[in-house]
């Protein structure tokens, strides 16, 4: 039979570092599942989020169809009046033209802007924008979803062709573009590795290693498949700088108006700067696609981990106000209008209590309070040679050796325990 003292001696070579709760665990204590804000059980998004979600998009296509109406209308207006201005100053300066005849002639021009032509420069002889390195370009944009518009199939055949070649291409593009995706965010780990290793050897704090590694990282990928393309095209197409970034990131999003298009002007360019621009497109979609990825991993992790937080606060603040109604023996804190207030007043008169009685006095009645005895194996050891800071319930109090032995002592006095039972001490509730 092992008596109070033993058992006291045995515990004066515990391990501070490796003390753990014992006991089975209270469900009321069990920490909350991790859940994420937007989806339900990591899975199913919820239905509200998705009302939500679905609420924000229609206002957001509201909002840009009054700021695009705002911007592009007066436009629209002016180039229609200017339009008018024309026909009517060319039909005065041939009068020998009616305006059928000129109907006509606006007729065939819009036809063959329609066929793709430039209307604007004819050449002499026939050409075809239907070579082998146009219909690459053109079988890119397909497979892409980008779709610029510029080059289009006007047989009946050819648009049959253009459907099935869409449905199987899609796919086969949608799996490379996940393994080039995959490799290029393998490298982008590494190279954020290799910058936080960096930051860490001059002593920088983690998060401010992590938070700037990724937005070097993400600097880096913008400005080979942003900036230097948009200098190249400024300077290739004789494009305005707001133009060049405009065509580089609607084709990069997959957009393509089709307004801007680079690389397909037969009479300029060859075959080996259109491939430039299609391989450019794969691999600048494979980058902004690993972006996303990552972006949309640190949403998901962060919400996750801000719902587990809440829920575990929340558990706390619990645990807290029953702790405080059993020590203070508070009937229902929730009849009072502000409970910390209430609390705060019966600290003060627990610390005048203090100073009257004693600061042993006080300190052996809290923690014979919430000293708890647990028949568990001893797994760790520790020493009290220095003062420690224990959190006894809701209450945070300095002890020392001779204060935590002299509590141990008159909880344990009297009580006998088996050889095969070895004990665990834990303090708190």
């Amino acid at each position: 039979m092992l008596t109070a003292g033993q058992t006291l001696g045995n515990l004066r070579t515990l391990s501070w570092s490796t003390w753990r709760r014992p006991g089975p665990v209270d469900p009321k204590h069990e920490a909350p599942k991790s859940q994420s804000f937007f989806f339900r059980d990591g899975e199913k998004m919820r239905c509200t989020t998705l009302t939500t979600l679905l609420v924000g998009v229609m206002l957001y296509l509201v909002m840009g169809a009054f700021v695009f109406v705002t911007l592009e209308k007066p436009t629209e207006t002016l180039a229609h009046e200017k339009l008018l201005e024309t026909k009517k100053e060319f039909l005065m300066k041939n009068y020998c033209v009616t305006e059928s005849d000129f109907h006509e002639l606006v007729q065939g021009l819009m036809s063959a802007v329609k066929a793709g032509l430039n209307v604007s420069r004819v050449p002499a002889n026939l050409t075809t924008r239907w070579d082998i390195a146009s219909a690459c370009f053109f079988c890119g944009t397909i497979i892409t979803t980008i779709g610029f518009g510029n080059l289009s199939p006007r047989t009946t055949y050819g648009q049959l062709f253009c459907v099935c070649y869409a449905l199987v291409g899609i796919p086969m593009f949608g799996i490379l573009l996940a393994g080039v995706g995959d490799h290029m965010g393998t490298v982008l780990r590494r190279a954020v590795a290799k910058i936080e290793t960096l930051f860490l050897k001059r002593k920088v704090r983690p998060t401010t290693v992590r938070v700037t590694s990724a937005v070097l990282s993400i600097l880096i990928g913008c400005l080979i498949f942003l900036a230097v393309p948009t200098v190249v095209f400024q300077k290739v197409e004789n494009w305005k700088f707001l133009e060049s970034l405009y065509f580089v990131v609607i084709t990069l999003t997959t957009v393509g108006f089709g307004d801007y298009v680079g690389g397909v002007d037969t009479q300029v360019y060859n075959s080996f700067f259109k491939l430039l621009v299609l391989l450019w497109i794969v691999f600048g979609l494979a980058y902004f696609a690993s972006i996303l990825t990552m972006i949309g991993n640190w949403l998901r992790v962060l919400s996750k981990r801000t719902r587990a937080e809440m829920e575990e606060l929340r558990a706390h603040a619990t645990d807290w106000t029953q702790n405080m109604s059993k020590d203070f023996r508070i009937p229902n804190p929730l009849e009072f209008n502000d409970p910390f207030l209430l609390q705060r007043r019966r600290w003060k008169r627990s610390e005048r209590r203090r100073i009257r009685r004693g600061a042993q006095e006080t300190f052996i009645t809290h923690c014979y309070q919430t000293l708890s005895l647990y028949p568990v194996t001893v797994e760790f050891s520790f020493t009290f040679n220095v003062t420690k800071l224990f959190t006894l319930g809701s209450s945070t109090l300095l002890i020392t050796n001779m204060q935590i032995r002299t509590c141990i002592n008159k909880t344990l006095s009297g009580l006998t325990l088996k050889a095969s039972q070895r004990p665990r001490v834990c303090f708190g509730v």
